[in-house]
């Protein structure tokens, strides 16, 4: 990894990192709700960087950080899988000793505001905006007779080719801070995804795979409380 700090003035610094990570002998699996298709093992080479602005507090009562990131993620198989377990995704990744693409990030951008109002009292608002899921689209199906009944068989285009839609959350956070004269007092109150967003996490599929259906994340809106004494 390699970074820089800058102080700016009125408050602010800037931090700029660049890393590059690796991973030997990594256990793959890929599945689906009915069968494990692939399990075998891996290497991995992840690249990335974040570029983070903050402002610490002084006497304006208003500080936070703003933050970019991203990162591109490669693996190549080291060994084989069993053929007669790949099912449908046998093509949907490159060949024993072929890198290609694997869950990257292109981008995610995360805003933290702060605000204290009096001696103690903060509320936190967190926004954040990143790329949706990376996924192995259905390019075609082709279909199989077998007597009365009718299969298809769906044709993966390239592996994590496409990406399900782009994701927004915004959370907020009330809490109270008092020291005591035996350690401190904490309260919050949290409401996380305050606008109840539930992004498309994956797809299914038509019988003949011509149509499409987002399948949205089960997580909703939710709060959080909770109390704490340090001593």
């Amino acid at each position: 990894a390699l970074g820089l700090d800058l102080a700016l003035p009125k408050g602010f610094s800037l931090n700029v990192e660049g890393y590059a990570k690796g991973y030997f002998n990594a256990l793959t699996t890929e599945s689906n709700a009915q069968t494990i298709y692939r399990t075998g093992t891996s290497e991995k080479q992840v690249f990335g960087g974040e570029i983070l602005l903050m402002r610490t507090p002084d006497r304006i009562p208003v500080y936070g950080w703003i933050g970019f990131s991203s990162y591109y993620m490669r693996e190549k198989r080291t060994e084989g899988f069993d053929a007669s377990t790949l099912g449908a995704l046998q093509t949907a990744r490159a060949p024993v000793g072929t890198w290609y693409a694997s869950d990257s990030v292109p981008y995610q951008l995360t805003l933290d505001l702060m605000v204290d109002f009096i001696p103690g009292l903060t509320l936190t608002g967190e926004f954040t905006w990143a790329a949706g899921s990376a996924y192995t689209p259905v390019t075609n199906a082709t279909m199989v007779a077998n007597g009365p009944m009718t299969n298809y068989i769906p044709q993966y285009g390239e592996y994590d080719s496409a990406r399900t839609p782009d994701q927004t959350q915004i959370n907020l956070k009330l809490q109270y801070r008092r020291s005591l004269k035996r350690g401190a007092f904490s309260a919050f109150l949290q409401v996380v995804n305050v606008l109840n967003t539930r992004p498309i996490t994956s797809y299914t599929y038509s019988r003949d795979y011509t149509t499409k259906t987002g399948v949205q994340s089960a997580i909703g809106i939710y709060p959080n409380l909770g109390v704490a004494w340090e001593w």
